[in-house]
């Protein structure tokens, strides 16, 4: 199927001048396209030899979208990014907390063994000292 092309002269708002754009079927065919313009000599100009001006900075709805979207994005990764940091610090503090407790269980614990450590030797030498008695007898349980 062979593509077509359609021409139509306009104006150059800027110049003045006649200008042909081309239509084509194809994105790939236009820079083609490009070339086969009326008064396109390879540079940047018009085909008097004047230099094109640059165009006019136009702001339609699409480029607002874009630039809204685009701040918004930017803010909302600002504000993930601090959130993140003070979630970190809250977690660290948190972590420290716990650790905190930890060892101070682990002390009490501690203390509380050497109690029941320190019991249970009195209550084995207690006991050894009274079945051993140094006067021979073999207890110091009375008959009654």
């Amino acid at each position: 199927m062979p593509m077509t092309r359609r021409s139509r002269g306009t104006l150059s708002p800027t110049t003045g001048h006649a200008r042909r754009t081309m239509v084509v079927g194809s994105r790939f065919s236009s820079r083609a396209a490009l070339q086969t313009n009326e008064g396109h000599n390879g540079s940047r100009g018009c085909s008097d030899g004047t230099p094109k001006r640059a165009q006019k900075l136009e702001w339609n709805l699409n480029a607002i979208i874009l630039l809204v979207t685009l701040f918004g994005m930017c803010v909302g990764g600002v504000t993930i990014w601090v959130k993140k940091d003070k979630d970190r610090e809250e977690l660290l503090k948190w972590r420290n907390a716990m650790e905190a407790r930890r060892e101070e269980r682990f002390r009490t614990l501690e203390s509380e063994v050497r109690k029941i450590d320190n019991l249970a030797n009195r209550v084995a030498s207690s006991e050894q000292s009274s079945m051993f008695d140094p006067r021979g007898d073999q207890g110091s349980a009375t008959v009654g």
